[in-house]
């Protein structure tokens, strides 16, 4: 993506995106495969080739730019 920058996160190895003005920093806890026919027709997910995958997270560390 053009023009964004990221740095390191303090706590995660992600990195979070440079310049925001509060950064948090999640670990995933769970992610599931999802059934695109159990969703809800209105959200009109059509089939991936990969399929989609839902993901659980946990904020490990929430802070303010310095």
């Amino acid at each position: 993506l053009t023009g964004i920058k990221f740095i390191s996160g303090k706590v995660v190895e992600s990195p979070v995106v440079d310049g925001c003005n509060m950064y948090y920093e999640c670990k995933v806890i769970l992610k599931q495969k999802v059934d695109v026919n159990s969703v809800n027709p209105e959200l009109n997910l059509d089939e991936e080739e990969n399929g989609y995958t839902m993901y659980f997270g946990e904020i490990v560390a929430q802070y303010l730019r310095e």
